[in-house]
């Protein structure tokens, strides 16, 4: 049974992943990097968990587009930069992409949850930029255990997002649109 310990984000026992607090994210490439992962799409209506069950509003987008890059793509909970409309401002942005295995789905989704107080804006176009991986996705034994990672995720994404190297992806994603 996994059990939220203090600095402890992940497993214990037998957990796919172990990831204390004061580690740092990893990256997923260097600054200068020309190839970028990038989902963009309308914003769809998914099972509504996030906002109702677990007070974290997510913005789902099809994964029909990106089958391919889901195959190479780790599953679990990233942070990057996102976009509505294609207009400033970015927002932080915690985006899990996988099963959600505590809620046993049958197929992968991309999920993102921007850090800012927003009205809804299904149906709007949303482009969201990775820039880091925090941890690999996790059937916690309880709706409580994840809320508690899901604040450590957000608590990570907004350290992460702060530091010059992603605001420097920040400034040159700005000036793309």
């Amino acid at each position: 049974m996994w059990k939220y310990i203090g600095d402890l984000v992940g497993k214990q026992g037998t957990g796919p992943f172990q990831r204390f607090v004061s580690d740092p994210p990893v990256f997923l490439y260097e600054k200068n990097h020309s190839n970028p992962i990038i989902f963009e799409g309308k914003v769809l209506r998914g099972y509504q968990r996030g906002r109702q069950l677990l007070g974290c509003p997510t913005a789902n987008l099809s994964v029909e587009p990106y089958q391919q890059l889901l195959q190479s793509l780790d599953c679990g909970i990233y942070f990057g930069w996102a976009k509505l409309e294609k207009r400033l401002p970015l927002y932080k942005a915690v985006v899990s992409v996988g099963w959600n295995p505590v809620f046993e789905n049958d197929q992968k989704t991309i999920e993102a949850h921007l850090l800012a107080e927003l009205k809804d804006f299904y149906d709007q176009h949303l482009s969201i930029l990775l820039l880091g991986f925090i941890r690999r996705e996790f059937k916690f034994a309880s709706v409580a255990d994840l809320e508690a990672a899901i604040g450590e995720d957000k608590s990570i994404a907004e350290k992460a997002l702060d530091l010059e190297d992603c605001l420097t992806f920040k400034s040159q994603w700005e000036n793309t649109f």
